[in-house]
């Protein structure tokens, strides 16, 4: 190989991974993306505990009533997800997802009352109007989801503090 084409071949491997750096290993997400964790992790939650507590008819209910701003919100997450980790996007955001589940189940049912929280929530949610379950879930106490940063915030976090 020419020392022409290695420097060629070094500068473009170079830049490369310069620019997945910003995408693949971001330090901050942006209000958009916080706003998606946020709505995504309260549909979490409601389905975790109409699941463990069967309320499944409970959660039909809900995800009819909100379809929209949970497919926008769902659209808007896996799309942070497709930009931040490529053609491993949907994959880390399974992985994700489960890890989130999983931490809201183990969160939730270890105050002993997981199922009159989870009726709580249902209460709560659907007395709200359409349209303002992103507003809610910004404010509700949300398990299961890890904290983040929001870029061009001081310090503002995903997670809430109890």
């Amino acid at each position: 190989m020419s020392d022409a084409r290695r420097v060629l071949v070094a500068a473009s491997f170079t830049i490369t991974m310069i620019a997945c750096m910003g995408t693949a290993v971001s330090a901050c997400i942006s209000q958009r993306e916080r706003q998606a964790y946020e709505v995504y992790a309260l549909r979490t939650e409601v389905l975790v505990g109409a699941q463990s507590c069967r309320m499944t008819d409970r959660f039909n209910i809900f995800a009819t009533k909100f379809t929209r701003e949970l497919t926008t919100e769902g659209r808007a997450l896996r799309s942070h997800y497709l930009k931040t980790y490529g053609k491993g996007g949907d994959k880390a955001l399974d992985d994700f997802v489960t890890r989130m589940a999983n931490n809201s189940f183990v969160e939730g049912s270890g105050t002993g009352n997981l199922c009159a929280t989870t009726t709580a929530l249902f209460e709560d949610v659907m007395a709200l109007p359409v349209g303002e379950l992103a507003a809610y879930s910004h404010h509700h106490q949300l398990r299961g989801l890890p904290a983040m940063e929001v870029c061009g915030s001081p310090k503002v976090a995903v997670a809430k503090q109890p």
